[in-house]
């Protein structure tokens, strides 16, 4: 017990309870280290990228969801088979996001 602080969210979209538990996790329980892990064929990533190549919102509070996400990879443009770059630049951002977050 202890050992572990897991906080999960599709695409490990940062939102603002996402970012309360992790700084909980650090300031109160002292976790030493902080891991972003994306996966192959993340649902989250593939439904933002649909709703962007459809010029598509996507369904009720998904939107928001995509709204998270869709920065990883703003600079880039949007295609069909780019679901693996989008996955590494989703967590690429992740990461810069939380370096940068007080």
């Amino acid at each position: 017990m202890g050992d572990l602080f897991v906080v999960r969210t599709a695409g490990h979209a940062l939102d603002r309870a996402a970012l309360g538990s992790i700084a909980f996790s650090i300031e109160y329980l002292r976790v030493p280290l902080v891991a972003v892990m994306g996966h192959e064929r993340c649902g989250a990533v593939k439904a933002t990228l649909e709703a962007l190549q459809n010029h598509q919102r996507a369904p009720d509070a998904l939107q928001s969801l995509v709204n998270l996400i869709r920065p990883a990879f703003d600079d880039y443009p949007v295609t069909p088979d780019m679901l693996d770059f989008a996955i590494q630049a989703n967590i690429r951002y992740t990461v810069r996001h939380l370096v940068q977050t007080p």
